[in-house]
């Protein structure tokens, strides 16, 4: 067997070398997985999946035809040839959503495979909210005792666009018929980070622009009242929240609420002030 010469074997590999870096082949090694996926069929559906340096994972599933959305959170893990995420939706159990991928991913795309279907992914520059697609509803629980009487209110508007900001408001309306606003509400809580955006913790009451502030009113029916709040408040109040995004809200909330002003007209049973306890906020948007 005659082998090449040396002159004749450095002449192939330079010929394979410049094939290889003219190839049109995408490869598998160059592209990232962290960063924001989206998967689009125009009208139909469309998922978006962040995956972030840290292992949090982001799933928005938008369904067109259905006019429904879920959103759920949670973290991801991949072992080179297989992606996991391991999801949580709002109101249901930690990680009971688990979906499990085969996947390739290039530069400038994702491809995952699941029970033989793939699916192709594009990077994107954002998650959007169940909120931004406009087709679903608040839905969830949002209750309290208000002077020890156990209160659920239906009529609920939330506004959540500035959380990336700070703030996150609550309103809760008597009347199940028409939008609610803020000069409908029964119930007003609003949520202010000092700085930055909105996370998880414990947000003492404070005023309009920092902390926690609440008002209730108990007489939606006398338009000469209007309602207690916690601008001159004693004992402080406090809202938990435990989780949030553009399309939920998972929280506790209790206050003592005292009367507007002092020059305010009376509450029509006489009281000086409002105690709400056992607040409960957890809802999704979908």
């Amino acid at each position: 067997m005659n082998l090449p010469t040396t002159r004749a074997l450095f002449a192939v590999v330079l010929a394979a070398a410049l094939v290889a870096c003219d190839s049109t082949e995408p490869d598998a090694t160059r592209g990232s997985l962290d960063r924001v996926w989206r998967a689009a069929e125009p009208g139909v559906q469309e998922t978006t999946i962040e995956l972030s340096t840290d292992g949090a994972a982001r799933v928005v599933d938008a369904d067109f035809s259905g006019l429904s959305c879920a959103s759920s959170a949670g973290t991801w893990t991949s072992d080179g040839s297989r992606l996991v995420l391991r999801l949580t939706p709002p109101a249901g159990p930690a990680e009971s959503d688990v979906r499990s991928f085969d996947y390739e991913v290039f530069q400038d795309s994702l491809v995952l495979t699941s029970g033989g279907v793939a699916t192709t992914f594009v990077p994107t520059t954002r998650v959007p909210s169940c909120v931004s697609y406009g087709f679903g509803t608040w839905q969830g629980t949002l209750s309290a005792q208000i002077d020890d009487v156990p209160q659920t209110f239906t009529n609920i508007s939330v506004a959540t666009e500035e959380i990336g900001t700070g703030i996150l408001e609550i309103l809760a309306c008597p009347d199940a018929v028409t939008p609610c606003g803020l000069e409908d509400a029964v119930l007003r809580l609003r949520v202010s980070a000092p700085s930055g955006p909105l996370t998880p913790g414990s947000y003492p009451l404070g005023d309009l622009q920092n902390g926690f502030y609440a008002l209730i009113n108990p007489f939606p029916d006398d338009p000469a009242f209007p309602g207690f709040d916690t601008l001159r408040l004693a004992p402080v109040g406090v809202f938990l929240l435990t989780s949030v995004a553009e399309d939920w809200v998972v929280g506790t909330f209790e206050f003592r609420a005292n009367e507007r002003a002092n020059n305010s007209p009376p509450a029509p049973d006489g009281s000086t002030f409002v105690l709400v306890t056992d607040g409960l906020v957890n809802l999704q948007y979908r």
